[in-house]
């Protein structure tokens, strides 16, 4: 083992600007679903904000914010977008699209 008590410079570490330290996976059959994790840093990939944690075996992994416990701090750009599964409007095409197929028996040409 290398003794760092003699270090004149401290080791850098990633500033977790108001993460909690540990994260649980919630995505269904994630194989992680459920685990608590160590947050120990994150990054903003295509848009989507991903954390990088720490598995149980020590290794280091991203894994998106969106399928994490994580709470969306209020006012931040993704707080009004999430459960939002599309506008009325397009809810309601779906309705009748499936009101059509409940009404012909709901087969509609699709292979089993």
């Amino acid at each position: 083992m290398i003794d760092r008590s003699n270090r004149k410079k401290t080791r850098h570490t990633t500033h977790l600007d108001g993460f909690p330290e540990r994260v649980r996976v919630v995505r269904e059959r994630h194989p992680l679903e459920g685990c608590s994790l160590a947050v120990v840093g994150w990054m903003r990939r295509r848009g989507a904000l991903e954390l990088l944690v720490a598995l149980p075996d020590g290794s280091r992994v991203f894994v998106e914010a969106a399928w994490t416990d994580l709470e969306v701090a209020v006012g931040s750009p993704d707080a009004g977008t999430l459960g939002t599964l599309g506008s009325l409007e397009d809810l309601l095409a779906v309705r009748r699209v499936l009101d059509g197929l409940s009404r012909s028996g709901g087969d509609a040409g699709c292979e089993r």
